[in-house]
């Protein structure tokens, strides 16, 4: 139903350590590099990572205008009930994601 590809944008190669930031370059556009320097910049907690949960969910809210999108188990399922890419992305074909 719906393509994907590899690419990695960090400037430097790496596979780890970054995937918050690789993930939003990926889905909006922005340079890798700008990106860096803003979230690092608009950090909520300084004492956290940038990769925080708390930290890339502010960035994404605040900065980026990003709205969470949230799925919630069905009723009388197994509460390991997976949501599949595809299911999400049928929902909301108009919509860039950050998975």
């Amino acid at each position: 139903m719906f393509s994907y590809r590899y690419f990695n944008p960090n400037p430097r190669g790496a596979f780890t350590g970054d995937c918050v930031k690789r993930a939003i370059v990926v889905a909006t556009g922005m340079d890798y590099r700008e990106l860096e320097k803003s979230m690092n910049a608009s950090k909520r907690n300084k004492e956290l990572a940038y990769n925080c949960r708390k930290n890339w969910e502010h960035y994404l809210r605040v900065h980026l205008k990003f709205t969470k999108i949230g799925y919630v188990t069905p009723a009388k399922t197994n509460t390991w009930h997976v949501t599949t890419i595809d299911k999400v992305l049928g929902d909301y074909p108009h919509l860039t994601f950050v998975l």
